[in-house]
């Protein structure tokens, strides 16, 4: 029998056909996105998760398992951008939130379980002699930029060409977004010693920090090859320059991150993402010397706020699942 093929359709029909079999299938997250679009831009809080005509909306997860408002079942692969890692419903964080929610929320105060996840943080990554928490990876890299920025009395980060570091330090085409935080930078090419170098020698005495992904995952989950880390490392110590490794993502990869699995420790580590149980968490932390200053015993401390820093949730969750990492 012949088969028969279409003739001379073009790419913008094919995805109008395809569009128009999505919305037919979907009409519930059509009608739950359109009545965003009249609260929020683009009826979006998250700009990642849009994609035309109109994201599915979903209504609940179960393991490795999604469903949508019209029903759909999907089977999950995405992982929350690595902060899935555990799944929609691992039983021991379920019973850990549980728990929580038992014994009270936000309590304006410290919490047992927030030390003990900080220990056990400590234990785990050869960088961290001290940590602190925040809310997200984000927000965890402007406080270890903040930090470097302080300690060393300059002004400058040296970011690479693709990297991304949280919704406000996106350097995506080589270029700095318009809405990043307003730190002056220094791009550099990733995994290029001679240029990096050459741009750490030219700006030395303006240079606050190196912030790095060990494995970039931003720019396409290029991992940093040895030699370059280990300029990185080198030029860092020479110039007193703070390096931070972002391993908020990369911090999966063996059981102290890249920087335990390559033997190349950077003076902070920022974390984020999965370390959370699925709940919003970060973390950033190095160096004693550094981090004491956000010691309010301390004359000299320096301030570090936040409502949910300790959520107890989080604290909870992270602390019970991770007693398991060891």
């Amino acid at each position: 029998m012949a088969i028969q093929t279409a003739v001379n359709v073009s790419l913008d029909e094919a995805l109008r056909e395809a569009e128009a079999r999505f919305s037919a299938a979907n009409p519930k997250s059509a009608a739950q996105y359109q009545a965003a679009t009249g609260s929020m831009p683009g009826g979006n809080t998250r700009s990642v998760l849009y994609y035309t005509p109109f994201p599915v909306t979903i209504a609940r997860a179960e393991g490795a398992t999604l469903e949508d408002i019209d029903g759909h079942r999907y089977t999950d692969f995405l992982g929350e951008y690595t902060a899935g890692l555990y799944g929609h419903s691992h039983p021991v964080i379920l019973e850990a939130i549980r728990e929580a929610l038992d014994g009270g929320l936000v309590f304006g105060g410290p919490n047992r379980h927030e030390a003990e996840l900080a220990r056990l943080l400590c234990e785990r990554f050869p960088s961290l002699d001290l940590v602190r928490f925040t809310n997200s990876g984000t927000e965890a890299n402007l406080m270890a930029l903040a930090t470097a920025r302080a300690a060393t009395g300059r002004e400058r980060i040296l970011a690479f060409q693709g990297g991304y570091h949280g919704g406000v330090l996106s350097f995506a085409d080589g270029v700095s977004s318009p809405i990043n935080a307003p730190f002056p930078c220094v791009l550099a090419p990733f995994n290029d010693e001679a240029a990096t170098l050459a741009l750490i020698e030219r700006h030395a005495r303006e240079l606050a920090a190196i912030i790095v992904e060990p494995m970039m995952g931003g720019g396409g989950g290029i991992p940093g090859t040895r030699p370059f880390l280990e300029t990185l490392r080198q030029a860092a110590a020479r110039h007193g320059i703070v390096l931070i490794f972002d391993e908020v993502m990369t911090s999966r990869l063996s059981s102290g991150g890249l920087q335990k699995r390559l033997g190349i420790i950077p003076d902070m580590t920022t974390l984020g993402k999965y370390l959370g149980g699925g709940l919003t968490f970060g973390a950033f932390g190095g160096r004693r010397d550094l981090m004491r200053r956000y010691d309010p015993r301390e004359k000299d401390a320096w301030s570090h706020a936040g409502t949910f820093n300790n959520n107890v949730l989080t604290m909870r969750s992270e602390s019970d699942s991770a007693s398991s990492w060891s």
